[in-house]
């Protein structure tokens, strides 16, 4: 265990200073959110481009209520910033507040 501890804290590190050496400002290296709604976006985009007549009824079900739900939360801007929401929601399920 102490191992794989130590390999995890290297590879915490590593990626620290990959993140470091190559932030340009064209990310947002402090929310994760942002950046896996433009790529879920883009994936199911490219999905729905892909379905023919012989895709079954659940997978176009999946791939484009995915792809609306994607396109409703980028219009609406839900996830945003919502630093005080994302406190409350973690207050909620019972972490210690950050003084």
């Amino acid at each position: 265990m102490e191992k794989v501890a130590r390999h995890r804290m290297r590879e915490i590190k590593m990626w620290s200073k990959l993140k470091k050496e190559f932030n340009d400002g064209s990310f947002n290296d402090k929310d994760v959110n942002q950046h896996q709604l433009e790529s879920y976006h883009r994936m199911y985009a490219g999905k729905a481009k892909t379905i023919t007549k012989n895709t079954s009824e659940a997978e176009v079900f999946n791939i484009l209520g995915q792809l609306q739900s994607l396109e409703r939360i980028k219009a609406s801007g839900e996830l945003e910033n919502n630093t005080d929401k994302k406190e409350q929601i973690t207050n909620d399920l019972g972490a210690k507040p950050k003084l």
